[in-house]
């Protein structure tokens, strides 16, 4: 190393706090002792007492320019940058360019503005993921016939997942996909959403943007990323013929097929105002004459492997009296 160069150590944030803490004491614990020793120096030995006042002015005036001002224009900075964080708006970082204390204290707000900034970024799309689960569930409140349907679906779709030995993640993931998957019916009129009858043609093609709706709601949520492609493609049909995207076999996502096959069962069980729900073995039919046109036939299976199951099956019927309620 040259002469006369000095080396810059990287010290922990947490030496740098802890070495600002103990010279922050320091200079404010001098602040105090100087004026003290000078009245304490004007008593011992009788000085003049505006020699002593004049003493402690000049070193009241060389502390606060050597240390209190530039403590006080950081926590100037500090305020407006707290008060920036707590309004949400225009947040930007303090200054760090100081080397010395001051320099230190304000990377150490940086760091926990920031990390505080992480957090409010969470709680406010927690609280967005929240209040959109609410939408879905209230849609669903106001027909009477689909009531609980969202909650169904997620149900199935976890247990299908189950079947084909998904991970916990994904499970998860096709849950809220289920809760999720018909949202975008917040933006159908009721005229056509609680119509007691078959949709025309052109009511078919108002509904079917629902998808696309859904899509659009789901889509700022960062958590919920892989949950946008479940809620556009949920009406792909196997065979290419559903919508939005005419997409067929292996281009649909997964998890969009095995929402596809998990919402036309809970559909089939369900009374609708055009018509009774069917049997539990009717509906199994029904699932496998869809197989391979309007549904992948290995996802059906995996349903069906799930009412195989005596105690699924039993535990299935149950959610659905209960959520139907």
């Amino acid at each position: 190393m040259p002469s006369g160069s000095r080396r810059k150590l990287n010290l922990p944030a947490s030496l740098k706090e802890e070495r600002l803490e103990r010279k922050l004491v320091l200079a404010f614990g001098l602040m105090l002792l100087i004026p003290l020793l000078f009245v304490v120096w004007g008593i011992t030995f009788e000085a003049d007492l505006r020699l002593v006042i004049a003493f402690i002015l000049a070193s009241a005036c060389i502390a606060y320019i050597t240390i209190a001002h530039r403590i006080i224009r950081a926590v100037s900075t500090i305020a407006k940058r707290v008060r920036a964080i707590s309004s949400h708006q225009g947040l930007s970082t303090v200054g760090t360019n100081g080397q010395n204390e001051i320099g230190e204290l304000a990377k150490s707000v940086t760091r926990l503005t920031d990390e505080l900034e992480h957090k409010i970024d969470e709680v406010d799309e927690r609280a967005y993921v929240e209040t959109i689960k609410a939408l879905a569930l209230a849609v669903e409140a106001k027909d009477q016939y689909s009531a609980g349907h969202s909650k169904r679906v997620g149900f199935y779709a976890m247990k299908i997942g189950e079947q084909l030995g998904l991970e916990a993640e994904t499970l998860r993931m096709l849950q809220d996909a289920g809760i999720l998957h018909d949202i975008g019916k917040i933006g159908i009129k009721d005229e056509i959403l609680l119509k007691p009858a078959p949709l025309t043609p052109e009511e078919q093609k108002i509904m079917q943007q629902h998808s696309v709706i859904g899509e659009a709601i789901v889509k700022p949520v960062r958590s919920l990323q892989e949950v946008v492609a479940l809620v556009r493609h949920h009406h792909e049909r196997y065979d290419g013929g559903g919508y939005p995207g005419k997409l067929r076999a292996g281009q649909i996502p997964l998890g969009a097929r095995i929402l596809a096959v998990a919402d036309t069962y809970d559909a089939l069980i369900t009374d609708r105002p055009y018509r009774k729900r069917l049997s539990l073995e009717m509906a199994r039919r029904e699932i496998r004459r869809c197989a391979g046109t309007q549904l992948d036939p290995l996802v059906v299976q995996a349903l069906l492997w799930f009412l195989d199951d005596k105690k699924q099956r039993a535990a299935a019927i149950k959610f659905h009296a209960e959520s139907t309620v």
